[in-house]
């Protein structure tokens, strides 16, 4: 079926809003809080759009793969789902070197708390990451404190407690990493680059990926946690994994 684009505010402003959806076997994982998400930016920005779980399982019925990432796109005119490999179905495979992003999050942006078409800082942040060798950037804000990666949200584990960043500090609630944080005991914190000696490990995490083990960031490095296990063990329950 062909999808006709429209050339509204979305297209010229970049006033739309996206969601990235892992499908695993005709099921897309958290398919409920991604549509709940969405729906409550679309209010947030004035678009009069409301997206139905319905639609996307109706998709995933009749489209010719089992397991692939969905990508679902809204604007004021345009209601628009594609899709493309998993570049995460068969994991990792072993822990990340992560770097510091040259750009700043601006915590008083309300950009930064919606998944929106205005993404080219995160795009040119991971290039450059990965040409340097690193499999992402993490953000700091105006203030000196940690925010997120350019397609992750970050944790840190010090003596078997979790960490992670305040939303306040300038970031995007990711679906996994809201998961995550009712899954777990986690504790919302500002964190500033002097703060990273005294952590033990760290994690990141979206979508597509779940969650990936982190070597090192910077000049910080980090070991496995034994908490790790656990973190799969929830992930099969939601069918995460092939």
């Amino acid at each position: 079926m062909k999808q006709y684009i429209f050339l509204d505010d979305g297209f010229f402003f970049g006033k739309g809003l996206f969601e990235t959806i892992k499908v695993v076997n005709r099921k897309p994982i958290l398919l409920k809080e991604h549509v709940e998400r969405i729906n409550n930016s679309l209010k947030a920005f004035n678009i009069s759009q409301k997206v139905e779980e319905s639609e996307v399982l109706d998709f995933i019925m009749d489209h010719e793969e089992d397991s692939y990432a969905l990508k679902l796109s809204v604007s004021d005119q345009n209601k628009i789902i594609t899709t493309r490999h998993d570049p995460y179905v068969t994991g990792i495979g072993e822990e990340v070197k992560l770097n510091f992003a040259s750009t700043l999050r601006n915590s008083t942006s309300f950009l930064v708390y919606h998944k929106t078409f205005n993404y080219m800082d995160n795009i040119l942040e991971k290039r450059n990451s990965k040409e340097n060798g690193f499999f992402e950037p993490i953000f700091f804000n105006e203030k000196g404190y940690i925010t997120e990666g350019a397609v992750s949200n970050i944790f840190f584990i010090k003596k078997g407690k979790i960490f992670t960043p305040k939303i306040s500090c300038g970031l995007l609630n990711g679906v996994m990493r809201d998961f995550f944080i009712k899954s777990f005991p986690v504790s919302e914190v500002l964190i500033s680059k002097e703060d990273l000696q005294g952590f033990d490990s760290c994690f990141i995490t979206n979508s597509l990926m779940g969650y990936v083990k982190v070597d090192s960031l910077g000049e910080f490095k980090f070991k496995e946690a034994s908490i790790f296990e656990e973190f799969d063990k929830n992930l099969k329950l939601i069918g995460f994994f092939c």
